[in-house]
């Protein structure tokens, strides 16, 4: 993958991270709620139930958060990966380059004391 199709993958799933991370942070403000609604009132069944599933949707969010910190740091090491092997490339070029002018320099040097 190129370094442009590189970035255009991380701004998309940035994109994608902000939107989970944002459902994460209602989502638990959401359980709490209901959670102290259910402990101020009578538990029936229902709100035991509610209470329940609450907790399990609680630990599932949990579960996301760390799989989308595990892909977002993924992410972040493929483009300092990917960073690093372009600035190498670019090294190898600068030095080739250099190495070539140095060797027309010194054929064109050496041409001119031939002249002489």
């Amino acid at each position: 993958m190129g370094a442009a199709g590189l970035r255009t993958a991380l701004k998309g799933g940035a994109r994608v991270l902000g939107g989970a991370v944002g459902m994460l942070f209602s989502l638990p403000e959401a359980i709490d709620s209901w959670s102290k609604a259910i402990e101020e009132n009578h538990e029936t069944e229902a709100s035991k139930s509610l209470k329940v599933t609450a907790k399990e949707i609680q630990d599932a969010a949990q579960t996301l958060q760390k799989k989308l910190d595990e892909i977002k740091t993924m992410l972040t090491e493929m483009a300092t990966a990917q960073d690093k092997s372009e600035d190498e490339e670019v090294d190898e070029i600068m030095t080739m380059l250099t190495e070539m002018a140095t060797a027309q320099d010194k054929s064109e040097d050496e041409e001119v004391d031939e002249t002489m």
